[in-house]
Order: C-alpha cells, then structure tokens, then sequence
C-alpha cells in the first residue's frame, strides 16, 4: 500500500519535471533561433523555416503540457489524495492493537484487585474487539482498493504513453520540415540515418571549405577544423601582380597566422577583413 503509494508519488514527480526541463529546452532553442536572427539574413529561407519550426514545436509543447495536465497529473494527484483515509486507518489499527497489548499485559501481571481485573477484562475485550473489526475492514478492502488503484494508473500510463507518441510526431513532422530545408543542394538526406547525416554534411563541409581555403584573403596556412580532403585538396594561389602595396602588406600579415590555432586564425581573418570595409 504505502509503497503504490511512494511510486505514484515518485511518478508525479518526474513527470512535473520532465515538462519543465522539456520547456526549458524548446524555450533556450526559441533563444538560440532570436540570436541567429542577429547574424543571418532574416529572409534566408532555411532560416525562415527554422522560425517557423520553432513556432511549430513551442505549439506542440504547450499542448501536450495542458493535455498532460489534465489527463495524467490531475488524476495522478487525485488518486494519491485518496490514500490519506486508508493510510490513517492503517495507522489507527496499529494504535488499537498497541491499546489492546497494553492492557492484556496490565490483566496478565495485576493480581491483587478483583475490581481493577474486571475493569481491565472489559477493556481488554473491548480494545481486541475494535482491532479485529477495523482488522477485518481493512483485510477486505485493501487489497481492492490497491487492485483499482492499480487499474486507475494502468490506464492513465497508458494515456501518458498515447500522449507522448503524439507529441513526438508532431515534432518529428516540425524538424523534418527542417531538414528539408537544409539537405546540401537538394540532395536527398534519409532522417533514419545518423551516419548519413554526417557524411552529408562533411561532404557539404568539404566543399565550401576548399573554395573557402582557395580565396586570396585566406592564408594557405591557415589551420582550420576541416576534414583531411579539404586541406588537402586545395591550393591558395596568388594572383596578385603589380607592385607592392598595402594588400601585399596585409597578405603577409595572414601568411604569418600559421602558428595559430583555430578560434585565434578565424578571429584574425574577420579582424582583418572589417578593417579593411572600414579603411574603404
């Protein structure tokens, strides 16, 4: 009994703090799509449609949170409120049979009185037959009224279970709709797979790093976090011909980035380059 009890209670629990922590990851993605909106074209179209899916996902967010309100927390918490009346009358049976032990043990060991004993005797009789009737009570209702409770939870985890399969499609359709939109020059990108997800995109990658590496601006050898092939592959060639002047000053400000890592070679090359906008 008290252990349904303690599993019901733990139930509710998780299930509260699976929604808040579920709201909290949609609400800090919804913040992470409002700071992109600073550094990308607002009418990027990928872009668009990563609002939209957003939009789409806090909608199924909220909606499954009110239906899962109303039909598994709300009955969850009114089925653990009925366990108070059995749990105190299984309490109040332990205190009878404390009563009952208490006074078959004064009866047992008090000899002298022939008044006392019979008062005890009365007591006794009367404490015993108190704890047999709320005993017996017990004995027959409890184990159906663990039976239906069992029933109730049952049918309601069954609910949670039709809710979540629902929410978990309409987000499946949100961030399908998604990918659509960023599957690398409309090539097909199968969702069931990890693996090709990856490959795609390291294929994507490779691509836009090797003319990203083959631009004039970039410093051949600049190290970036880009796969083997790009590296590789690609060759910067300098076509500048004339005499020297500020650009050859600045060419070999970037040919001297080679000891740098990553973060520091990209904050370079940007630091560079918005001088350069701000010089013209």
């Amino acid at each position: 009994m008290m252990s349904l009890e303690t599993f019901l209670r733990q139930l509710i629990r998780n299930i509260t703090t699976w929604q808040e922590d579920l709201q909290k990851a949609v609400d800090s993605q919804e913040v992470l799509g409002e700071g992109m909106l600073l550094y990308v074209p607002s009418d990027l179209r990928p872009l668009t449609c990563y609002q939209r899916s957003l939009g789409e996902l806090q909608g199924a967010v909220k909606t499954h949170g009110t239906s899962i309100t109303a039909h598994v927390l709300v009955p969850f918490q009114s089925l653990l409120s009925l366990f108070q009346d059995p749990l105190h009358l299984i309490s109040k049976r332990r205190d009878k049979l404390l009563d009952f032990d208490h006074l078959q043990y004064a009866l047992d060991h008090h000899t002298e009185d022939p008044e006392k004993i019979k008062q005890l005797r009365d007591a006794c009789t009367m404490a015993k037959r108190n704890y047999e009737a709320l005993n017996q009570q017990l004995i027959e209702e409890l184990p159906r009224f663990n039976q239906l409770v069992q029933s109730i939870i049952d049918h309601t985890v069954t609910v949670l279970f039709q809710l979540q399969f629902r929410f978990h499609t309409a987000v499946h359709a949100a961030l399908h709709q998604l990918a659509e939109q960023y599957t690398p020059r409309n090539r097909s990108l199968p969702l069931s797979s990890s693996e090709t997800i990856q490959a795609a995109h390291s294929e994507a990658l490779s691509e836009v790093g090797g003319q990203l590496i083959s631009l004039s601006i970039v410093p051949a050898s600049l190290t970036m976090s880009l796969p083997t092939a790009i590296r590789s592959g690609h060759r910067r060639v300098s076509e500048s011909s004339g005499p020297p002047g500020e650009g050859d000053r600045e060419d070999s400000i970037l040919s001297t980035s080679s000891e740098v890592d990553m973060d520091s070679s990209i904050s370079e090359v940007w630091s560079l380059l918005l001088s350069r906008d701000t010089r013209r």
